[in-house]
């Protein structure tokens, strides 16, 4: 029996999108590593040594195509993940990888049907839950993504971030028209998350839907308190539009001039 390392997810992309910890065995822990701090092309040439030593180990195809797939190399991620389901079929994270090689090449129903069978090998997959609430999202079908993200919340305490499946059901919500329920999910993700700029922005903007400009321009003023200079001048758009409804001009018209005073406006 090989000996274990417990590594946990950190890096960007598909692995993190996993939310939970993997043991790696030691002898392939260098390219599990550069793989997670996206050194991809460094990581194939490791997992393509490692594969020619054993090629039987579903978890270097796994990984390898993970890296294929982040390098844009979609055909040879495929392919990879084909032959991680033949060596060990019936496992939802490989299916939820491949769904990610979908997505980057914008296959979002292939990435559906792959994340629909994640889903069903696992029920309480909460990465998958997640991610296929997302894909939904993208495609403007937002009562399918209440409905997985509900779902995500269920399983979240033991397997992820509360905040991310509540923002992603309150984006929802709003698409819909339900305003006080997207309220309410942004009102959740800023509780059990730490302070964030981009929610108080988002749920500001849907109490100005709402027609509740007070609290919109308490949530924009709070947003500007936090955000990163490239990013304030669209909050302070925001917050004139909300200023104007409650009928203050001066301060409306100082923040429209604050804005547009912004070389990189991003709303």
């Amino acid at each position: 029996m090989p000996a274990l390392v417990v590594f946990a997810l950190a890096g960007a992309g598909i692995a993190s999108e996993r939310g939970e910890s993997t043991q790696v065995p030691k002898r392939y822990l260098y390219g599990y590593q550069l793989m997670q701090t996206e050194h991809y092309s460094q990581a194939i040439e490791e997992f393509n040594r490692l594969i020619a030593r054993e090629p039987r180990s579903f978890e270097l195809y796994d990984w390898r195509g993970q890296c294929y797939a982040l390098s844009e190399q979609k055909d040879k991620a495929l392919k990879d993940f084909d032959i991680a389901l033949k060596l060990r079929p019936k496992t939802s994270f490989i299916y939820r990888h491949r769904a990610e090689a979908f997505v980057v090449c914008g296959e979002f129903e292939n990435a559906l049907a792959d994340l629909r069978q994640a889903v069903k090998l696992s029920s309480d997959d909460y990465a998958s839950l997640v991610r296929m609430a997302e894909v939904l999202l993208m495609l403007d079908r937002s009562r399918e993504a209440v409905e997985y993200a509900t779902k995500a919340i269920a399983c979240r305490s033991t397997q992820g971030p509360a905040s991310k499946c509540y923002r992603i059901r309150a984006q929802a919500y709003c698409h819909l028209g339900e305003y006080q329920k997207s309220i309410s999910d942004y009102t959740n993700a800023i509780a059990v998350g730490s302070p964030s700029y981009k929610l108080l922005n988002e749920r500001g903007r849907v109490y100005a839907k709402a027609r509740d400009y007070k609290s919109a321009e308490a949530d924009f003023t709070r947003a500007l308190k936090i955000a990163p200079q490239n990013k304030v001048a669209g909050i302070y758009m925001s917050r004139a539009g909300a200023r104007e409804k409650l009928g203050k001009w001066k301060e409306a018209q100082e923040d429209r001039h604050k804005g547009s005073g912004i070389d990189d406006f991003s709303l």
